[in-house]
């Protein structure tokens, strides 16, 4: 059973939303498991990771992060497996440490993820002055996987290649948020994938996660005239 996505959103800190950020209503319908890009920056002293919530009291799973080399942002993605959705939620990032975060989200909403903790394989990378970023190459270990990819920084925008979909992309303001630009794609066939990313010369963060899909076995296949 493949993946298949339902809908995403896109939210990011303003002035006045530092440390917490609740995005806008979203409907959901439909989905069994969310994913959230997320980047952060600031001065943040006890915990550099961001504290992800939503409207349906969802837990959140964190599969890959990524601190950039030059300005000490970071870059996640999280996971919420057998989700409970709604047609109006939201979700919340948050600040779990000292000091001041800055805030920027993609939440993609799918259906046919597995029903536990789909996360298989990850990897990541960072570069400083470069105009182009690979997060490193992982192989799916199953069909039908999901692939995301997302890059964090002070990017503009980034394009990705490897007929990637790239659902969600972010401008940073200052001292407001970091760009972030998130994408994804569906293997029917397991096969080693390694995108890259271009952009202005940055310093930016990548990361890349495959998610397990639900499985088909039992489903079977009815033959006409087979006794029941």
């Amino acid at each position: 059973m493949a993946y298949t996505l339902i809908d995403s959103l896109e939210f990011q800190s303003t002035a006045g939303t530092t440390n917490d950020v609740t995005s806008g209503e979203i409907d959901f319908s439909g989905v069994d498991t969310i994913f959230v890009c997320v980047t952060h920056l600031g001065t943040v002293t006890n915990g550099s990771e961001a504290y992800v919530t939503d409207s349906s009291s969802n837990t959140y799973t964190q599969a890959v992060s990524k601190e950039d080399t030059f300005s000490g942002g970071q870059i996640e993605i999280w996971v919420a497996y057998s989700a409970t959705v709604t047609s109006t939620m939201t979700f919340r990032l948050q600040n779990q440490g000292s000091g001041t975060a800055y805030f920027s989200g993609v939440v993609m909403g799918f259906s046919g993820g597995l029903g536990s903790l789909p996360t298989d394989q990850t990897n990541s990378a960072a570069g400083v002055g470069v105009t182009s970023l690979q997060a490193g190459s992982i192989t799916p270990s199953e069909d039908n996987e999901l692939v995301i990819a997302a890059l964090s920084g002070d990017i503009d925008t980034g394009n990705i290649d490897e007929s990637y979909v790239h659902e969600g992309s972010i401008d940073g303001v200052a001292s407001e948020s970091l760009s972030m630009e998130a994408a994804y794609k569906i293997q029917t066939t397991a096969t080693a994938t390694n995108p890259t990313w271009s952009f202005p010369s940055q310093n930016p963060a990548a990361v890349i996660a495959s998610f397990k899909a639900a499985s088909t076995a039992g489903l079977g296949r009815i033959i006409p005239g087979a006794p029941a």
